[in-house]
């Protein structure tokens, strides 16, 4: 597989908010069929881009809220690469990034929507009961720019009081 991160999405020559469920299932489909680091890599920053045209799209509300499980899907998904590559340094700020790009995309209006994606991000604990951004910041205590990028997405969460 070649590149398949450069897919234009939400342009004139890409695909749509209405193609993002089919986007959703050819990354998914990829991950299945390679655990290349490359591939994951890749699949995670589409499944982050596709979750955050599906929530910050202009569709109708009722066609928006048909393509609302694939969103979750894809934060499920990104959530699971997260906590078994938690080691790699460059694969957890791929889904941190991914993860705040979803959340950003939400508007004041989807505040319900918003407020699942806070719960299933900061509710994800591994097979010991650890929080899953707890867990890495303690994997990658001195790696800065990542510890600033967790902090980001913590500070999304739950707000600065909680980074402070």
């Amino acid at each position: 597989m070649t590149s398949i991160r450069c897919m234009s999405f939400t342009q004139s020559d890409g695909a749509g908010p209405e193609q993002m469920p089919c986007i959703v299932d050819g990354a998914l489909y990829a991950l299945r069929s390679s655990t290349d680091r490359d591939t994951v890599y890749e699949v995670v920053t589409i499944l982050g881009r596709a979750a955050s045209s599906i929530l910050g799209s202009s569709l109708p509300e009722q066609q928006r809220q048909a393509h609302i499980p694939h969103a979750g899907v894809a934060v499920e998904v990104i959530l699971q690469v997260m906590e078994h590559r938690i080691t790699d340094a460059q694969m957890v700020m791929a889904c941190i990034r991914a993860l705040k790009e979803t959340l950003d995309a939400c508007n004041e209006s989807q505040v319900v929507i918003r407020e699942a994606l806070k719960t299933a991000i900061s509710s994800k604990k591994d097979a010991r009961g650890a929080n899953l951004l707890g867990l890495c910041i303690s994997a990658h205590c001195s790696h800065e720019i990542l510890q600033s990028v967790v902090l980001e997405l913590r500070g999304a969460l739950e707000g600065v009081r909680a980074v402070l």
